[in-house]
């Protein structure tokens, strides 16, 4: 029997769980040396721990949510934040930069608790990240193997143009394509450039980001109405034609 590996959930698509199950036969080759204790859209079976890796996908946005995650951190060695809901705090955290709408009330029409949207690591230590919207099949896996060897990896802050750097791909700037692949975590392979499309951020912000001269460039040369990822969640940034 393998080491007890948990997928779990909280506010979002489940998008990056549905990815882990494109793994088909490679799931069964990888379940060899780990066992499945909790993974609701692969199997009905349910444990309650102690686990030896638990990935968590989703933000943060009810106490309900909060404990949950903390039984989780507690009953895990390694716990890895899955996806950018899990990360950054995703698209839940553009309801943070509305005020006077009660979202929970306007959707669901009953009460319904739900507080700004935030990362898992706002309230317990994460040990690893895998950034993306959806996540990276290939990452998935290479940081499961990892953890299951007792290896703990570190994030490799690099841009998306490093992507685009190694795979050959243009600068879609050249063109006067909005792009935001400068500011965001890289290792996706660069797929929206290498289509002609512009970088939208999916992976995240790098965590230092020159956003200063960011937003003088966007400015500068581009007619754009474009999303820019901020620590915890997305702000909209419209531009004029110049």
């Amino acid at each position: 029997m393998g080491k007890k590996v948990a997928l779990f959930s909280l506010t979002d698509c489940q998008g990056c769980e549905f990815v882990v199950l494109q793994l088909g036969e490679k799931l069964l080759e990888v379940a060899k040396e780990a066992d499945f204790a909790n993974f609701r859209l692969a199997s009905s079976r349910k444990e309650d721990g102690p686990f030896f890796i638990s990935f968590v996908d989703g933000a943060v946005t009810s106490n309900e949510e909060i404990e949950r995650l903390k039984w989780i951190r507690t009953n895990s060695k390694y716990l890895v934040a899955l996806g950018s809901c899990a990360t950054t705090g995703g698209v839940n955290t553009l309801k943070n930069y509305f005020s006077g709408v009660n979202f929970p009330k306007e959707v669901y029409s009953r009460d319904f608790e739900s507080f700004e949207a935030k990362p898992i690591s706002e309230y317990v230590k994460v040990d690893v990240l895998i950034p993306g919207c959806p996540i990276n099949l290939e990452e998935f896996v290479f940081v499961l193997k990892a953890l299951l060897e007792d290896r703990v990896l570190k994030l490799k802050l690099a841009p998306v143009c490093e992507d685009c750097k190694k795979n050959g791909i243009e600068c879609i700037t050249k063109r006067g394509v909005f792009c935001l692949g400068p500011y965001t975590i890289g290792g996706c392979g660069a797929p929206c450039p290498a289509a002609g499309v512009s970088c939208f951020g999916c992976r995240g912000p790098l965590f230092s980001p020159n956003v200063t001269d960011a937003e003088k460039v966007l400015k500068d040369r581009f007619m754009h109405g474009g999303i820019l990822f901020t620590g915890l969640g997305w702000v909209l940034v419209k531009g004029e034609s110049k």
